[in-house]
């Protein structure tokens, strides 16, 4: 289908790009990242964008929705893709998830917000194996219900930047899921990322 679509529009000097799962190798278990051939894709294309968020999601169990050494991983896979120089671009997460009884979708006010509500919860940014997912966590108590709450600041985009400009080579630029809510001070990082060569 991709294959058929890239060259109808192509024939019109339109631009076809592709939204794809993260995955960090061509062998992925997961059902819906397995089925996507990067390398065909790729090369339909005009760009590829890989959603390097929900490696934890709202249905799943509390932990980082894009830790930085999954995120270096899905690039370092990209890059073995022929074609793919200049096509990649980066979905990043602008939001977080608060779980409770079920996950919720916070935005970076709401985290602020319950933060200053529940003086007590404290929080760190968390580390796997001495590697820093960047991203704040805290945890706190509502009503005898014990949460655990992963957002997103302009640190955690400073962070997923750095790793990202190892990869010029490959990556087109970078997209948000989703606009609306955010820390305020991204849009600084974003032009300190684009002023960089």
């Amino acid at each position: 289908f991709v294959t058929e679509l890239g060259s109808a529009i192509h024939q019109h000097q339109k631009i076809l790009s592709v939204t794809v799962y993260a995955k960090t190798s061509e062998n992925s278990n997961w059902t819906g990242p397995g089925a996507q051939d990067w390398s065909v894709l790729v090369n339909q294309a005009d760009s590829l964008k890989i959603m390097a968020y929900d490696y934890h999601w709202v249905t799943s169990n509390p932990g980082p929705i894009s830790p930085l050494d999954w995120l270096q991983d899905i690039l370092a896979y990209a890059r073995t893709i022929p074609g793919a120089k200049g096509k990649i671009i980066v979905g990043l997460p602008f939001y977080g998830i608060d779980w409770g009884t079920v996950g919720k979708e916070v935005m970076y006010q709401d985290a602020i917000g319950i933060l200053s509500r529940y003086t007590y919860a404290g929080y760190s940014r968390d580390s796997v194996g001495g590697v820093t997912n960047a991203e704040i966590h805290f945890t706190y108590n509502d009503s005898g219900i014990s949460h655990s709450v992963y957002f997103q600041d302009r640190t955690a985009l400073r962070e997923r930047l750095k790793v990202i400009s190892q990869y010029r080579d490959i990556v087109k630029g970078v997209t948000f899921w989703h606009l609306g809510g955010e820390d305020p001070g991204n849009w600084n990082e974003l032009k300190n990322y684009q002023s960089k060569p």
